[in-house]
């Protein structure tokens, strides 16, 4: 019974506090009126008083929908920095895409590095399951790098990036292999993208995989190295991938100026 489980919550604590959290995400998401379930947590949660408002939000998060991340999102600029923190980190678990523009915005604002840390863990994560082309999931994760503050965070995006195995996912990684702290996420970014997808060729690939081949270092290097030489050889003679555009629209061509200018006419 929700109104029980919802009774238990101010009272539990530590680990029995997580499984009567479970229990209710688990009750109104099971329910077939899980809207209204979901309108009795919201209730709750604004008629408790502050002390027992952030045992709420691993709920909210695990429930989703627009009402209950219109709650969460009011709180990520809260006073209360103890509430402030446990919203920032509902939204970075939150259980499906609808939080991802939160996020981005949030990723734009938060300074704080473990706070951070949970943005940027969310924004991967939650980038990664949008229904979108590699091509936009690769822009997302180029705008989360750029916010990144510490190396581990800049890895976490590099790994992600293997996901989305485009031409300018590799580039982008290719940008780190000078880079001490990065460049050995980086070159292991650049080759499983170039190894998994021979119709990338070309100077950059040629150049960068040669560059990877110098980076490799541990017991599966040779193997590596020789897994690239065999790739490189088998690929196609020629320019290969000519990007179109320019990331800054230049190579546009069109009636006037670039798609942006054009927009805003």
């Amino acid at each position: 019974d929700l109104n029980t489980l919802l009774g238990l919550l101010g009272s539990a604590k530590g680990e029995q506090q997580v499984f009567v959290q479970q229990a209710i995400v688990s009750a109104v998401n099971r329910s077939p009126d899980k809207s209204a379930l979901g309108d009795r947590v919201i209730s709750a949660f604004q008629t408790a008083d502050a002390t027992h408002k952030e045992a709420f939000f691993p709920i909210l998060s695990g429930i989703g929908g627009k009402k209950a991340l219109a709650v969460v999102s009011d709180y990520s600029d809260s006073e209360d920095m103890r509430l402030r923190g446990a919203a920032i980190a509902a939204s970075a678990a939150w259980v499906d895409v609808e939080a991802l523009p939160h996020l981005i915005a949030l990723s734009r604002t938060v300074t704080d590095t473990e706070l951070l840390d949970a943005v940027i863990t969310g924004l991967v994560r939650l980038i990664g399951m949008d229904d979108v082309p590699a091509a936009q999931k690769v822009l997302k994760l180029r705008d989360a790098f750029d916010v990144a503050q510490t190396a581990e965070q800049k890895e976490q995006i590099l790994r992600a990036l293997e996901a989305n195995k485009t031409y300018n996912a590799m580039l982008f990684a290719g940008r780190f292999l000078d880079d001490e702290q990065l460049k050995s996420t980086a070159a292991n970014t650049v080759m499983n993208i170039a190894l998994e997808n021979k119709d990338l060729y070309g100077e950059d690939v040629t150049r960068l995989l040669n560059k990877v081949s110098g980076i490799l270092s541990g017991s599966e290097s040779s193997y590596l190295r020789a897994a690239i030489r065999k790739h490189l050889a088998e690929l196609p003679q020629g320019p290969g991938f000519v990007s179109l555009l320019q990331e800054n629209l230049s190579g546009w061509k069109g009636l006037v100026a670039d798609p942006i200018k054009r927009r805003a006419m």
